[in-house]
């Protein structure tokens, strides 16, 4: 309630007939007290919607749903709280009041969404009058405009056109319109594209009543199949055109119509065209066959006559019988003109020459061309034998019962009595039954004076008595009042029981915490919206506590008080759904912390408080209540997912990534726009790649890992893996935070074999199984939502890990000063916001959705054939980034070409295979190395002799340890041995030779074995394979400590302190 001011809500509840509101859109029932009608929510044959004129709610036991009338127009038209006020104000004709200025800041925001709508609308409809006058004479548009008989000067008053067709998108994309352009229903998509809707058809601007074109009406020019006529999208995105309040024409008739106090009414554009060229300015149409409740009331400020003047057809005449009651239930009389034959158009023309003489006017005048609408209706309706004329008779005496003008109301009922031949006694009975049914469907006044004493300070409303009289309490003045029970007189009395007024906005369905949105407001007007359990408010304490924890809100009550105030309060309560999980919804909307959109980009509302409406569906959003925005600790990481505009164009800020990071900002790039997608992705391919930055500090790889985390808002806290899996597993909840979000493990240390493992499963999308408090066996899953970013300076070992990852290794560390400068001037521009971009991005989901598979197939089959040796996951990951190039490459301009992007891809490939394939034979020649360690005493590595370890370094002589590992080979494998220089330089790829030296002594003293020697850190092993080497190694020492260690020396070499060739 904070935009109107609460007391005229309150009013307008008051005089707000629940009946009146629900039957403009149900067809109710009379079902004893209440009425009874289909849901408007669910497809049901049995009716099971109950209206209860008494109590003033409705319920609807299909969908669950119920409350009061706002709750029904929020639910029915999908309406905020304070949308729902203004409408039921405007179907009372009663101006809202307003008593805060951020309405004022709201309805600025829909005036300016209206201004830029405009904006678009009159560009393109003087583009479609320029087109126009570019025709031929013989131009079947031309040919149309003359066979209506449409002089030049007309044409140009009228600002008709033409819409060539396949001439606006360009235009628009070139512009930045495209939304825009769809939300008036200039273009639409295709199964392929976009196209113009208006193709080859003449143009008419439709105008409000101030003369501002709201919308285009297009007539068909040739005979293909297809509307005869287009007419604007009726739809929220459209604000610009509301056809149940538009009258075409009304801006050139109101003046006229005020004067006369009657209307003409016809049926098409060029009805009124003609009318209104021939002198009969007040002529409307209704931009449409339907016209609506709301157009009559409109007309109704203006005049106390129609003339309907509907097409002489079957479809015209059903038309005029159905509109003439409900211009007649709104006190507005009624007349009809039957044209011979003719549409008014059609009858201007042929009888031009008659026109001109006596003018149109003087002809409509003429005795015999009009007649009484209810004498249609009579017409109509006393046909048949004496059944059919009494069934007849009755029902036009409901239409009598409807109208409130009784002199008009007796004048009909005396006419309905001749006409049909039954007595006046009995088409009184009639009417007087119809009027106590419509007077019973009324809310009653309230005469409760005798019965309750409210206090001085309240201003007393038949809401107020109602709630008194059903729930023995009332809401006023931000406070709650009970009635104390009847006195010896018979009187109840109020008194307050808090310092509060509250409401249950909604119940938020939980599997294992329900929740209550409350809404409180206390007498000093502070009023706070929050969430709690629903079990905090069942109990005296827990209620007390729940409320003074949020501020001044006091309750005084007891327990039979707060029994009876729930009751109250979820008889008008709604329901809702909580969203924990930020980003996509599989409702098909995209929830950031500041903005909601749906999958085609358009904005979905949401309240300060954190509330959707979407699809007739209310969520709720915690995060985004703004009662949480100075708790900097609560819900931090939900803040930060949010929509950060920047004033840089997108493809400026993409070149720079591109100049910086360079080959490494393709698939950094491609990653970010997939991520956006992850849910459709891993659907379609049962996983998502690792993109994985390598390469020392200092390298840009963890400035890059930002940059793609900002698309998805201000970047989350890197999750360091220093810890192991331990720290992995610990942290791995926050993968399930965002939906399609974005989050970084950084600090990669390989050789950890069940860290390896999880990162696996974060590819392959596994969940991570964690026991509950239900019960010893039961587990919750932890989804895996989003896209992983991995950084280090270390490359994994395994082959199964490596294979998931789009790799990209950035082992430059040192840069020239203007490239210092560069690398600034992007963190800068990152700074101002990225995740603005995305909402762009997001709008072509739909897109994504329809050519992904296609795409990836294609680049799968084509990356297969030009690396035909390469595991098949790698090529997964690099088809899935290269699908998404292909879907927006015409949409966005990427900083490079295709051909660079397949380069790069298939460069990281090649490195990335040469790596598992180092890893093969690493592997296996740690698994012979230590076997060799733990051999036969005279036929093994010798500890001392050729194998030393100081600290965490290894030393061993390369050309006697290849020697023995030569021989073993094949035994343990299977298969031929790698040359002595194809296994040293696997061992060089993989990064393992930390130094070579062309002497080293083995053992100490003099005697000591000195030779050429390879060192390895330990610490960059897989951990097992460390240990067994430290094992072995300590084995052999023990085995002969105290003794002179060491094999009679060999001499290696005749020149073993050459440094030349030691290692090959």
């Amino acid at each position: 309630m904070s935009y109107i001011k609460s007391d005229f809500i309150y009013r307008l509840l008051d005089q707000t007939d629940i009946y009146s509101i629900v039957k403009l859109f149900v067809d109710l029932k009379k079902n004893g007290a209440n009425y009874k009608g289909l849901s408007p929510f669910v497809d049901e044959k049995t009716p099971s919607f109950i209206v209860s004129p008494v109590k003033q709610i409705f319920k609807d036991f299909s969908s669950g749903k119920g409350g009061n009338v706002v709750t029904f127009i929020m639910e029915l038209k999908n309406m905020t709280y304070v949308e729902a006020i203004e409408f039921i104000a405007n179907n009372q004709g009663i101006a809202v009041e307003y008593e805060k200025p951020e309405v004022a800041e709201k309805k600025q925001a829909t005036l300016s969404k209206k201004a830029e709508l405009s904006k678009v609308l009159n560009s393109v409809h003087k583009l479609y009058t320029k087109e126009l006058e570019k025709l031929s004479g013989d131009h079947p548009a031309m040919r149309e405009i003359a066979k209506r008989g449409y002089s030049l000067e007309l044409v140009k008053e009228l600002e008709l056109g033409y819409a060539p067709g396949n001439f606006l998108y360009d235009k628009f994309y070139n512009s930045g319109k495209i939304r825009e352009a769809e939300a008036l229903g200039l273009i639409r998509e295709g199964q392929n594209n976009k196209y113009d809707l208006y193709t080859n058809r003449l143009i008419y601007p439709i105008r409000d009543a101030q003369g501002n074109v709201i919308g285009l009406a297009g007539r068909q020019l040739d005979n293909k199949k297809g509307n005869k006529w287009i007419n604007p999208p009726v739809d929220d995105n459209n604000i610009l055109y509301q056809k149940s309040t538009t009258w075409y024409g009304l801006h050139q008739a109101v003046q006229r119509a005020r004067e006369t106090k009657e209307i003409y009414i016809v049926e098409g554009y060029n009805d009124v065209i003609a009318f209104q060229e021939n002198g009969v300015l007040n002529t409307v149409a209704p931009c449409g066959t339907a016209i609506a409740p709301s157009q009559i009331k409109i007309l109704k400020r203006h005049v106390d006559k129609v003339i309907l003047v509907l097409d002489p057809d079957e479809a015209g005449q059903r038309s005029m019988l159905k509109h003439i009651p409900m211009f007649l239930s709104e006190g507005i009389r009624t007349e009809v003109v039957i044209l011979p034959g003719l549409d008014p158009d059609d009858f201007c023309r042929i009888h031009k020459r008659s026109i001109d003489y006596y003018t149109l006017d003087t002809l409509l005048k003429e005795p015999g061309v009009k007649k009484e609408g209810f004498l249609s209706l009579m017409e109509s309706k006393l046909i048949g034998d004496s059944i059919e004329r009494a069934r007849g008779a009755n029902e036009l005496a409901k239409v009598i019962a409807t109208i409130p003008d009784e002199i008009i109301r007796n004048h009909y009922t005396l006419w309905l009595t001749k006409e049909s031949k039954e007595t006046k006694k009995t088409i009184d009975s009639w009417i007087k039954q119809e009027l106590e049914a419509i007077n019973d469907s009324k809310p009653k006044e309230f005469q409760l004076k005798d019965q309750f004493e409210f206090p001085d300070n309240v201003v007393v409303t038949e809401r107020i008595q109602k709630d008194a009289q059903y729930y023995n309490l009332f809401m006023a003045n931000n406070q709650l009042y009970y009635g104390s029970g009847k006195h010896k007189d018979g009187v109840t009395y109020f008194s307050s029981i808090s310092n509060f007024q509250i409401e249950y906005m909604m119940h938020i369905r939980d599997e294992k915490f329900p929740k209550k949105l409350i809404r409180v407001k206390n007498i000093f007007n502070e009023e706070m919206v929050f969430d709690t359990n629903s079990d905090n408010l069942n109990t005296l304490q827990t209620f007390y506590n729940t409320l003074t924890g949020h501020g001044n809100f006091r309750f005084d009550g007891n327990n039979n008080e707060l029994r009876l105030l729930n009751k109250y309060l979820m008889d008008n309560m709604g329901s809702g759904i909580k969203i924990d999980v930020l980003g996509w919804q599989s409702e098909g909307f995209w929830v950031w912390n500041n903005m909601v959109m749906d999958e085609d980009g358009n904005q979905v509302e949401m309240t300060p408080n954190g509330i959707i409406v979407f699809k007739e569906q209310h969520y709720y959003v915690p995060s985004a209540n703004k009662i949480y925005t100075g708790l900097r600790k609560k819900y931090k990481a939900q803040k930060q997912f949010k929509v950060i505009e920047n004033k840089i164009p997108f493809n400026q800020y993409l070149t720079m990534v591109k100049r910086v990071h360079k080959e490494h900002a393709i698939s950094a790039i491609l990653f970010a726009f997939a991520s956006l997608f992850t849910d459709h992705i891993e659907e379609t391919l049962g996983s998502f790649p690792i993109l994985f930055l390598y390469g020392p500090g200092g390298s840009g790889k963890d400035e890059l890992a930002k940059i793609v985390q900002s698309f998805t808002g201000i970047p989350q806290e890197a999750i360091n893996l220093e810890g192991g899996v331990s720290t992995a597993k610990a942290s791995i909840r926050e993968f399930a935070q965002f939906r399609n979000g974005i989050s970084q493990l950084s600090e990669y240390r390989k050789g950890d074999q069940k860290l390896d493992g999880l990162l696996k499963g974060l590819w392959d999308r596994r969940g991570y199984k964690k026991g509950t408090i239900e019960s010893d066996i039961s587990t919750d899953t932890v989804e895996i939502e989003s896209s992983v970013i991995l950084t280090g300076n270390e490359y994994p070992t395994s082959d199964a890990l490596i294979s998931r990852l789009c790799a990209n290794e950035m082992l430059k560390n040192e840069f020239t000063s203007e490239e210092g400068i560069l690398f600034n001037e992007l963190n800068d521009m990152t700074a101002q916001g990225v995740s603005g971009y995305s909402v762009e991005i997001l709008k072509h989901r739909k897109r994504v959705l329809r050519l992904f598979t296609t795409q990836q197939r294609e680049w799968k089959s084509t990356f297969q054939s030009m690396l035909p040796n390469t595991i098949g996951r790698i090529i997964a990951n690099y088809s899935t980034l290269a699908a998404i190039y292909t879907v927006f490459k015409d949409t966005f301009n990427f900083p490079f070409t295709q051909e660079e992007m397949v380069e790069s891809f298939t460069q990281s490939s090649a490195r990335q295979m040469n790596k598992i394939n180092a890893a093969s034979i690493t592997n296996k020649f740690f698994d012979l190395f230590i076997a060799a360690l733990r051999g036969n005493k005279d036929d093994r590595l010798q500890v001392g002799q050729v194998v030393s370890m100081e600290g965490t370094v290894l030393f061993f002589n390369w050309r006697h340890t290849y020697a023995k590992l030569q021989r073993m080979w094949y035994i343990q494998f299977q298969e031929a041995a790698p040359s002595n220089t194809s296994l040293l330089s696997a061992l060089e790829k993989a990064n393992l030779i930390a130094d070579k030296l062309t002497a080293h002594s083995f053992s100490p003293g003099k005697n000591g074995s000195r030779t050429s020697a390879l060192c390895i850190d330990l610490n960059t092993i897989e951990e097992t394979t460390r240990i067994d080497i430290i094992g072995s190694i300590s084995a052999q020492t023990y085995e002969y400590q105290s003794k002179v260690m060491g094999q009679t020396s060999i001499p290696l070499t005749d020149d073993s302190d050459d440094d030349t060739d030691h290692f090959i």
